[in-house]
């Protein structure tokens, strides 16, 4: 059954999108971008997520947890850079930290030892390039700082 957006929309488009976000999680905003680099119409693409919204191929919150689960568990990022990623499609820091609720804060501190675990650490020249290697990855100073190993670094 079509629905009233449907009607308005080339079914070739809408089927396409259809299909694009059938294969994983999108964002609104990354759906945006791929019809306007399409040259699709802004009305058009206006009803084209609707469609897919009130279909339930697009979900803010279902997209937020995806995003989450898969850039800490699968990418190692941690938090910072998780909430910049969801900032770029459309989030508010405050939906983004929410969302960071799903994973529990012992999950970002194991996470964090055991990229700390994998790294030397033996000279002063180690220590800075890890520790900008982790807050690239998104973790804050003060994380860090908890995280680094102790003893004794060779000034050489």
């Amino acid at each position: 059954m079509e629905s009233s957006h449907e009607k308005r929309l080339g079914s070739n488009e809408l089927e396409g999108a259809r299909r694009w976000c059938a294969l994983q999680e999108r964002s609104t905003q990354d759906l945006v971008r791929r019809l306007q680099k399409r040259g699709v119409p802004a009305g058009e693409i206006s009803a084209l997520c609707a469609t897919l919204e009130e279909e339930g191929f697009l979900d803010r919150d279902r997209f937020a947890a995806s995003y989450i689960r898969a850039h800490a568990v699968q990418k190692g990022w941690g938090p910072e850079k998780i909430v910049a990623g969801l900032r770029e499609r459309g989030y508010t820091a405050g939906e983004a930290r929410t969302g960071l609720g799903c994973i529990p804060p012992e999950t970002w501190q194991e996470m964090l030892h055991r990229l700390v675990a994998r790294r030397p650490w033996n000279t002063v020249e180690d220590r800075a390039r890890n520790i900008r290697w982790l807050q690239q990855r998104g973790f804050r100073w003060e994380d860090i700082q908890r995280a680094l190993p102790d003893g004794p670094v060779d000034e050489g």
